[in-house]
């Protein structure tokens, strides 16, 4: 699988499991995807990272704006009042970094079962 078909996968498979799957779905869904990128396993935790936060923090502001009660002040004030930025960002890097590490995992045991 090429790095665009690989990158366009995860990108659609964080997209559906966002909105529509627990978010735990999202790192299975991507290690999933991952084996059968043929690509190193850095740069498929590399771009499994940029696309993961990028998306879960773009839909989780948009739901957080469309709401009546903001879920991101609630949850900064129980942290130290945290503003709503950084509320969003730690979401997106925790969610990006277990979907890199996942999509570490998806190359790694690619090449461990499907040795040639």
């Amino acid at each position: 699988m090429s790095d665009s078909k690989y990158f366009m996968g995860i990108t659609f498979a964080t997209l559906i499991c966002t909105f529509i799957a627990p978010w735990w779905m999202i790192p299975l869904s991507i290690a999933l995807i991952s084996l059968f990128y043929k690509g190193s396993a850095l740069k498929a935790s590399a771009m499994s990272v940029s696309a993961a936060s990028m998306i879960w923090m773009l839909i989780a502001g948009f739901k957080d704006m469309m709401a009546t009660v903001k879920a991101s002040t609630l949850v900064g004030d129980i942290f130290g009042h945290l503003s709503t930025g950084y509320v969003f960002a730690l979401t997106g890097l925790t969610i990006g970094i277990v979907s890199g590490l996942a999509a570490g995992s998806g190359s790694q045991l690619r090449r461990y079962v499907f040795s040639e």
